[in-house]
């Protein structure tokens, strides 16, 4: 492919995602009990104020050769959320996930290869280990991920381990209702067809502190712009 033709489908990919933006909606969860209720572990207490008050890394990623990334959804990468480790942890952020609703799909290490889902956001709690995570492919970044880190990665986004410790695992959720495909370079996927499914999708509640959390403001007043901490 030229530049010439790599420039045109990169405006194609752009020109589709902003065609089917206007029509996002933001789930919906019940609402926080009220001030001083479920102070409880798990239940709106110290350690979902912790994460609340996190400003997330916020990412924005144009498209690469072969997958569409998500150039109007920044990825998110919160540090140091939750308290606790191992286990302990892993269960904290499965009930935290579950509770903003993103049920939890996996406990397992980030595949080693690039891939992508066009029909799901994606969200990876680090309970233990480290990782260096490769987003965006050729037009993207590597993160050091470290246990109580969590990454929002929105659809369209590749992904892939470069490094970890021999004890990196995650806890791996997505949006409630949603199913996950999984795209590879290999794949045969036409970038556009997969960037029109990805704008198709609604914003969801922040895995993390439901609908209060930064990642609706930031999606909802996302545009299309260079990586910057939010």
């Amino acid at each position: 492919m030229s530049e010439k033709q790599k420039t045109a489908a990169g405006r194609n990919i752009r020109k589709a995602a902003a065609a089917a933006r206007k029509k996002k909606t933001v789930a919906h969860l019940p609402k926080a009990p009220p001030n001083g209720a479920g102070k409880e572990r798990g239940q709106g207490g110290t350690e979902e104020t912790k994460a609340e008050l996190k400003n997330p890394e916020s990412h924005y990623l144009p498209p690469a050769r072969w997958c569409p990334n998500n150039p109007g959804r920044p990825l998110l990468i919160f540090r140091d959320t939750l308290e606790g480790n191992g286990e302990q942890l892993a269960e904290r952020f499965e009930e935290t996930f579950r509770r903003n609703g993103w049920p939890p799909a996996w406990r397992y290490t980030i595949y080693d290869y690039p891939h992508y889902h066009s029909t799901s956001h994606e969200v990876i709690g680090v309970f233990r280990g480290e990782a260096d995570v490769r987003f965006g492919d050729d037009v993207g970044f590597t993160a050091r991920l470290s246990a109580g880190d969590v990454v929002v990665i929105p659809a369209g986004v590749s992904h892939q381990r470069l490094w970890q410790t021999a004890d990196f695992q995650g806890v791996g959720a997505y949006p409630a209702g949603c199913e996950v495909d999984e795209i590879r370079k290999d794949s045969g996927v036409v970038p556009e067809e997969a960037a029109a499914r990805v704008a198709e999708l609604d914003i969801p509640t922040d895995p993390l502190s439901g609908e209060r959390g930064p990642l609706v403001r930031i999606w909802s007043g996302a545009g299309p712009g260079d990586s910057s901490d939010a």
